[in-house]
């Protein structure tokens, strides 16, 4: 019983809790209902921070420009992607999403308006691990009911891949 009580209280926090560690001036001891929206407010002004002038966002280099972006976040219709945080926001409110379909969505935002194959979708979100197409449908379809309405901007491409329609 003693090792019950001891993993219970390891995965109290649960996985989605450890992303907001790294962000400056929260920790996850601060992640209540409150907690959560002043995470969300402070990643927001560190967002808008970055995007008014930070040098990375200066780079006009193809990797130094795809970094910066990965360390700031992705923007596509009503949707904000912060990696480093593992936090989706649709128009400003947190979005419930698997790691695995959340693993996707950056590997997709990655190359938006390209095809991305199913070979460099699993080489990305599943490095170490053998893992079957169906496994991947089932995560699109996951990435998909968690982008609700918005569902069409991921187009599968029968044969080669899948593809982010981004305006």
């Amino acid at each position: 019983m003693p090792h019950e009580v001891e993993a219970q209280e390891q995965h109290a926090h649960g996985p989605s809790d450890e992303g907001f560690s790294r962000i400056p001036g929260i920790s996850p001891d601060t992640l209540s209902l409150v907690g959560l929206e002043q995470a969300i407010a402070r990643l927001l002004a560190v967002h808008r921070s970055l995007r008014k002038g930070s040098p990375a966002h200066e780079a006009d280099d193809g990797a130094g420009t795809a970094a910066a972006a990965a360390a700031s976040g992705f923007c596509f219709g009503r949707y904000q992607v912060f990696p480093q945080a593992r936090l989706v926001l649709r128009d400003g409110q947190p979005v419930e999403i698997g790691n695995r379909a959340f693993d996707i969505l950056v590997a997709l935002l990655r190359s938006p308006g390209t095809i991305v194959s199913k070979d460099e979708i699993v080489k990305s979100v599943w490095p170490t691990t053998h893992v079957v197409e169906g496994n991947l449908r089932f995560q699109m379809s996951e990435l998909r009911k968690a982008l609700s309405d918005d569902r069409d901007v991921i187009k599968t491409i029968p044969g080669r891949g899948y593809i982010l329609l981004v305006k």
